[in-house]
């Protein structure tokens, strides 16, 4: 029976008080453990969603194609993005980005573009960086930007004869940057594989979880200065898994967890690096979606029609007791600390939730 979930968008008081309160009056970021803190009604039908490093910015993009940026400080939120009318592919945002001071924020649109906003002025100033002529045609659903936000890095989930793994433009502009050159003879860049997730180290380098032909592996990207190209520092394989719904990397790249019906594998970095195949977690979730946590601690699983849990990945045990009426849930984001995570819905604006 699917989880149930409120068809229309009734006030909080009605709903279940005092369960659902709204976040503001005790501090943005800032809840009640098992209480639920709801965000204005801006932000709902949210997509995508991130948090600044600083904490002080929380990025939303939402089902009709708008983005906006809210201070946690002021308060105030900044529509970056109008919403683009209409429905279909050009109206969704699968995925966003900002730097660690929240000076620009990069966001994706499946097969129509990627680009970027500038914030630091009095008025945003937008780049596209991606238009509907070279955007991945698989739907981007990672972004992330290197420390100085000379970089933007974009994970794509499904390989193509006309795609790159690991696309990298620079900022400033604009420009793509080259593929590493493989060696003659030999596969072993994969060519072709799937990023399914992926993170940006304070070092700028780059760590993403690929798949190819049931294969998975983590590969290690380095970006220097002046060249033109990423180099391929590394790639090691770490197990097969046939099919998974995808998959989360925590932000340090240390932790890994892949989702389907039924199945969760994870991995954890050790001194001597990733286990040659997965731990398989005990309990079973019905999860189709998974965002893994600092530190690799904590990961958030959910799918349609089901509820949202958070899960100990040292215990292999959920954390207190799932988000209420989150059957249709769209996006999390763990704040930088940990402490607590956004929860972007269909219908509901976006819900601050510490379990208990």
């Amino acid at each position: 029976m699917p989880y149930p979930y409120p068809q229309s968008h009734p006030e909080p008081r009605v709903v279940a008080p005092p369960r659902l309160v709204p976040a503001e009056p005790r501090g943005p970021w800032s809840v009640i453990p098992g209480v639920p803190g709801l965000l204005p009604d801006e932000t709902a039908g949210a997509t995508a969603l991130a948090f600044s490093a600083d904490n002080r910015s929380l990025v939303t993009g939402h089902l009709d194609g708008s983005i906006r940026v809210r201070n946690r400080v002021s308060g105030k939120s900044t529509l970056l993005r109008a919403a683009a009318g209409g429905s279909g592919p050009a109206g969704v945002i699968s995925a966003v980005a900002i730097t660690s001071d929240g000076s620009q924020v990069a966001y994706a649109v499946p097969g129509h573009e990627v680009g970027s906003y500038s914030v630091e002025g009095s008025a945003p100033e937008h780049r596209i960086l991606a238009d509907s002529w070279s955007v991945p045609k698989g739907p981007v659903r990672a972004l992330a930007f290197t420390a100085d936000a000379r970089w933007l890095v974009a994970g794509h989930a499904e390989p193509g004869k006309d795609q790159r793994t690991c696309l990298v433009w620079n900022t400033r502009t604009g420009h793509r940057l080259k593929d590493p050159e493989p060696v003659k003879g030999s596969w072993a860049l994969w060519w072709f594989a799937s990023d399914h997730a992926l993170t940006v180290l304070p070092d700028d380098r780059i760590v993403a979880f690929q798949h190819r032909n049931g294969h998975c592996s983590v590969a290690t990207y380095r970006l220097t200065g002046g060249e033109s190209t990423k180099i391929l520092e590394s790639r090691v394989e770490i197990g097969s898994l046939i099919r998974f719904d995808t998959a989360g990397i925590s932000p340090d790249g240390q932790t890994i967890v892949t989702v389907a019906p039924g199945w969760v594998h994870s991995w954890r970095a050790t001194a001597d690096g990733y286990p040659s195949e997965p731990s398989l977690m005990p309990e079973g979730t019905r999860a189709t979606s998974v965002i893994v946590g600092p530190e690799g601690r904590a990961a958030a699983m959910w799918a349609p029609g089901e509820p949202l849990t958070v899960w100990d990945l040292h215990a292999f045990e959920p954390i207190g007791r799932p988000l209420p009426h989150s059957g249709q849930t769209k996006a999390v984001a763990f704040t930088p600390d940990g402490a607590a995570l956004a929860v972007g819905d269909a219908e509901w604006p976006v819900r601050l939730w510490r379990p208990a």
